[in-house]
């Protein structure tokens, strides 16, 4: 994967610790790169890169920002949201400066990149209760996890874990990370995809993209859509959506690449979903008023999510949304103190309520189940009801929201659906592919992708986040005994523990 003008490729880095950091020595090899990336026209003042963005508490990180000014020095709390003593410079500095005069890490004076090295969590800002814990799109992890992950190599630039692949793309990824990641993404150059496949074939069902920093977003793009009775239509043979291949084969078995930007994998269930699901399934319950919030009779506004005015449960549904202002101003209820996150329900006197949105109603609601293919259709008897043109009551608009105080629902009318419809509309379930694809035990393929080898603190927390995601119990990930909040629900968890991901390919039977 590598060649010799490489300045990255599998090169191995670890962080200095804070007590014996200096300026000058252990530089990452991905220094320059960032550095001359930051330098282009494109990049704004403003912006800032860590490295690493994922470290032990007792480790350095060096931070890049791009500032016009032609100043020499610049205080962190100046040049970034990150406060005065969050970081410093051990033993002494809280509110250290960034240079660009060609000391303290900076590689170039007068080049508009402030940078400083050695930099470090400071003791005060350390919660000894986690285990992990990130702010400012920079984590840090306890100590006392260092030597608990293994990774082995496969080959040059390519290493596995019992929870996924590490791989170093070199250059290319130090490039283009920022603002080309689909270069690294695309079925058509990934070298990433081309690499887990020449080393253990063409066995996976989705493959998952995740950088070693906050790349931010998430994201999926369909590949192959081989069940029947969910209206997919793909527009090229053999269920293809017409992409061409790195190594120039077919793969048919690939059903979507998804994006994860995070470390904390909060989006992955949403992704995951949007590949098994869709939604592709318009005029769904009814057809009319395409497209309109509030009056659309389909149970999808914007053909992709499912709107917050049907009762079904799925990590596709969004909040419901203010029905005089609409996304992104959600409705909440005011409960004791608190202002809650809120979804529909039916009340047994007939009557459509607000309630809390809890763990418990992120599980998928039979159809999905159906849809998934871990129900049979006699299994899914539930009925859902869809609420065109709802108005609530005693409300008060906030900024960012719209908070109710009284959990009644008004509405012009209530269109009533179940599987069953879906099945008339839509057809039976069939998969083609059943003795590959096993929607009860998918193969999720792990890609975390670098530039330079992954550092030990990097492989630790992507191990543990993913360890948790698939084989644990939910609802959320774990790092240790600590609940990841921002994690979302696993997805065994979600699928009432009818399906889950394999992530393990250290043995291809």
């Amino acid at each position: 994967m590598c060649t010799n003008s490489d300045a990255t490729c599998n090169k191995n880095w670890e962080p200095s610790l804070k007590t014996s950091c200096v300026a000058t020595e252990n530089i990452s090899p991905s220094i320059t790169g960032y550095t001359n990336y930051l330098k282009n026209n494109h990049v704004k003042d403003g912006t800032r890169i860590f490295e690493p963005a994922i470290l032990f508490i007792d480790e350095t990180l060096t931070i890049m920002v791009k500032d016009s000014s032609g100043l020499k020095s610049k205080s962190i709390s100046k040049l970034t949201n990150i406060p005065s003593g969050f970081l410093e410079v051990y033993p002494a500095s809280s509110n250290p400066e960034l240079y660009d005069d060609g000391t303290n890490g900076d590689l170039e004076a007068n080049d508009g990149i402030f940078t400083r090295s050695c930099l470090s969590l400071s003791s005060s800002s350390w919660n000894q209760s986690k285990n992990t814990d990130q702010a400012f799109d920079i984590f840090f992890i306890n100590k006392s996890y260092r030597n608990t992950e293994k990774v082995f190599e496969l080959y040059p630039g390519l290493s596995i874990n019992d929870t996924g692949f590490f791989i170093s793309l070199g250059d290319e990824y130090t490039n283009n990370i920022k603002f080309n990641s689909s270069q690294l993404t695309s079925p058509s150059t990934s070298r990433a995809m081309a690499a887990v496949w020449a080393a253990r074939g063409d066995i996976f069902d989705i493959f998952v993209f995740t950088p070693r920093h906050a790349g931010g977003g998430a994201g999926m793009w369909r590949l192959h859509d081989f069940i029947q009775g969910l209206n997919h239509n793909p527009s090229c043979s053999d269920y293809s959506y017409c992409y061409n291949y790195i190594d120039s084969q077919e793969h048919p078995e690939l059903i979507a690449g998804t994006w994860i930007g995070w470390p904390s994998i909060q989006s992955l269930t949403h992704e995951l979903e949007h590949a098994m699901f869709g939604i592709n399934t318009k005029d769904f319950p009814e057809s009319g008023n395409r497209g309109k919030f509030l009056l659309t009779r389909e149970w999808t506004v914007d053909g992709m999510h499912i709107e917050a005015d049907s009762t079904v449960n799925t990590y596709l549904k969004g909040p419901l949304w203010d029905p005089a202002r609409g996304y992104p101003y959600a409705v909440k209820l005011k409960v004791g103190n608190r202002k809650v996150e809120t979804h529909i329900v039916k009340n047994q006197d007939g009557t459509f309520r607000l309630k809390e949105r809890s763990t418990d109603d992120y599980k998928l609601s039979d159809i999905f189940l159906y849809i998934l293919g871990v129900i049979t259709a006699e299994e899914a008897n539930e009925t859902y009801y869809k609420l065109i043109n709802y108005s609530l009551n005693d409300c008060i608009s906030e900024n960012n929201y719209l908070l109710c105080t009284n959990d009644l629902i008004n509405y012009d009318e209530v269109i009533t659906f179940t599987t069953a419809d879906f099945i008339k509309k839509f057809g039976g379930y069939s998969n083609p592919r059943s003795s590959s694809f096993d929607p009860a035990n998918f193969k999720l393929g792990i890609l975390n992708i670098s530039d330079r080898k992954h550092t030990e603190a990097e492989i630790t927390l992507k191990s543990i986040v993913y360890r948790s995601y698939a084989t644990g119990t939910g609802p959320k990930v774990k790092f240790g005994d600590q609940v990841l909040d921002d994690s979302g629900n696993i997805w065994s968890y979600i699928t009432h523990f009818k399906s889950k991901v394999i992530v393990d390919f250290r043995k291809i039977k």
